[in-house]
């Protein structure tokens, strides 16, 4: 098994409760001067840094900011940080023009059409601090990634042990290599 860049923490769980809480909290300050695009990683259990999360991170970034480019839209600010949660890349969009809806249409298709793309999130929040969901725009939650029902009921529910979720996202994993 390879070494997680984020594993030399002694509490995961409370180290990925404070990340995502950070996460949020620069999510909102971000928010105030703009439309704001999270990219994140949609992954199981509580390692999100191992080096292949990490790579397939990367390049998947690298190809959604080219793809923002050629939907014309202008990034202004892009931060990353890494944290216990995994990787994080905030992108603003200042553009007053800039429907938040319309990025989240956007995102949702790239989502879908990137190879792998099941396991990124790519999180639109407009320039109210509002997060806008699949929902809110009439379209279908995600499903799991073991079976074809809602991913947060499985979730919650507790359907699939850790070790198959793990199994089918690395399987993703493996259509992007």
């Amino acid at each position: 098994m390879r070494q997680s860049l984020c594993s030399n923490v002694p509490n995961a769980v409370a180290a990925l409760l404070n990340a995502r809480e950070e996460r949020w909290l620069r999510r909102l300050a971000l928010s105030e001067r703009g439309t704001l695009l999270t990219v994140t990683l949609n992954l199981p259990g509580p390692d999100k840094c191992l080096p292949q999360w990490l790579a397939f991170y990367a390049a998947a970034r690298n190809d959604l900011e080219e793809n923002l480019a050629i939907r014309g839209y202008d990034v202004v600010l892009a931060s990353f940080y890494l944290s216990a949660a995994g990787p994080e890349t905030h992108f603003l969009l200042v553009d007053k023009a800039i429907k938040a809806a319309e990025l989240k249409r956007a995102m949702v298709d790239f989502e879908e059409r990137y190879p792998a793309g099941r396991l990124l999130d790519l999180d639109v929040m407009a320039s109210e601090g509002e997060p806008l969901g699949r929902e809110s725009l009439g379209l279908p939650p995600r499903s799991c990634l073991c079976c074809s029902r809602p991913a947060k009921e499985c979730a919650a529910q507790a359907r699939h042990p850790l070790d198959q979720v793990l199994r089918a996202a690395e399987r993703f994993l493996r259509v992007f290599e």
